[in-house]
């Protein structure tokens, strides 16, 4: 068995462990889910104790929001991103620097980050929307939204030290993740230059 071999399968383990994984997190978002069912006992048995090494990191949750399964996710397709492109170097002889290996890991890092800050904005803008173009909009949906957003706009306020609308609290709060969007999008792709400048 030769290396690309070896390594185009571990890269296809690697994609069908992943759909597996994002089947177990999107079974978890329903409770109507049977969970003596023997495809779901099946998918927890290979899945859950990979997720399970991940689920005690404390700054992975925010508030209700639980990151744990992304950051399994994105450490597999770190893992995966580095072997497909050592797959592609041997498949075109072409060199395997350090280097680039680096910026492969931390574009899929930086990805990850920047989905997570844009699903942030937009769930505090459509909070702060329904607080603005509803009176008091109530129910378990605007229940869950405020268990994710609220921890956001609480260390806002302990930021500024003032006592803020909540409107104006997620407002403020979505303007800041853009800032840090943008910032971060920035200072990456300065980053990725100057590690391009490194000489092989």
């Amino acid at each position: 068995m030769t290396a690309l071999t070896i390594l185009s399968t571990i890269i296809t383990l690697l994609n069908i462990y992943l759909l597996i994984i994002s089947f177990r997190i999107i079974l978890s978002w329903f409770r109507t889910v049977d969970e003596n069912n023997q495809l779901i006992r099946i998918v927890r048995k290979i899945t859950d104790p990979y997720l399970s090494l991940f689920r005690g990191i404390k700054f992975l949750k925010l508030g209700m929001f639980d990151l744990s399964p992304m950051a399994g996710i994105v450490l597999l397709v770190i893992v995966q991103v580095i072997l497909t492109y050592i797959e592609e170097a041997i498949r075109r002889d072409f060199p395997i620097t350090f280097v680039l290996i680096i910026i492969a890991v931390l574009s899929v890092l930086w990805q990850s980050i920047a989905w997570i800050l844009m699903l942030l904005i937009i769930l505090c803008l459509i909070r702060a929307g329904s607080l603005f173009f509803v009176n008091n909009p109530s129910g378990r949906f605007w229940h869950v939204l405020d268990m994710i957003v609220q921890p956001i706009s609480n260390g806002l306020e302990k930021i500024v030290r003032r006592d803020l609308k909540y409107t104006q609290a997620l407002l403020i709060s979505a303007l800041v993740l853009i800032v840090f969007r943008f910032a971060g999008e920035f200072l990456i792709t300065q980053l990725f230059n100057l590690l391009l400048q490194i000489p092989v």
